[in-house]
């Protein structure tokens, strides 16, 4: 995963108007290309100099952006996983880039953290390995940075990301209570716990720039 910096376009978008990433600003298409090339280099070295063939991205204005950061890099099997655009009042968000040689896309669905500003969603990609058909949940975040007052002020938020995330996971993992219903009728049954396993046994895979370290609350207590 990599939090790519504000990569804006140079178009003048709502968003950045009230931002410096704009053309009468400095941020000119001869930036934004060098811009691209620099991060396409770093790209193309990860891996082993083969690039990596699942990579999360964050700070992303819009799909244009993040395709053109693709030709850039020019691996003709990356794709970018159906981009979603999200309520983040700056007008960047979260996506993923993967390779169609390993991957199939399923499906991807972006979730609301709901503060009384907006801020990035939660982004969950749905893929299946080709070689053997496992099935791989990757959930991207970007959860609100240490501004306006320090790590102590801002906790919260990423508390209320930390739980949106949470709930995510839980709806991959376990059983809803209607769901459940059937399955304390029938709990002791082998049918019932091959179930539960099977619910169980996924695999997920949870990303991103949590602005938070491992040891922090948001991380231990929430996520």
């Amino acid at each position: 995963f990599w939090n790519l910096g504000n990569l804006f376009d140079i178009s003048s978008s709502e968003p950045a108007l009230v931002h410096e990433f704009t053309p009468d600003r400095g941020w000119t298409k001869e930036v934004l290309d060098k811009k691209l090339e620099n991060l396409a280099q770093v790209i193309k070295l990860m891996n082993d100099r083969q690039g990596p063939d699942l990579l999360g991205i964050c700070e992303v204005e819009n799909q244009q952006i993040a395709q053109k950061l693709l030709e850039k890099v020019g691996r003709d099997d990356y794709q970018i996983a159906q981009y979603n655009d999200g309520p983040d009042i700056r007008g960047i968000d979260t996506s993923l880039i993967y390779s169609t040689k390993i991957f199939r896309f399923i499906n991807a669905n972006g979730y609301n953290v709901y503060l009384r500003y907006p801020t990035r969603d939660i982004f969950h990609v749905h893929l299946e390995v080709i070689e053997n058909a496992a099935q791989l949940d990757v959930i991207l975040n970007h959860w609100p940075a240490r501004v306006r007052g320090g790590q102590c002020e801002t906790e919260p938020l990423r508390i209320t990301a930390a739980e949106c995330c949470g709930r995510v996971v839980d709806n991959i993992l376990k059983y809803q209570a209607d769901e459940l219903k059937f399955m304390q009728d029938n709990l002791q049954s082998d049918e019932s716990i091959a179930k539960l396993n099977e619910r169980w046994n996924k695999n997920v895979l949870v990303m991103g720039d949590f602005n938070d370290q491992p040891f922090d609350k948001s991380i231990i207590n929430h996520l």
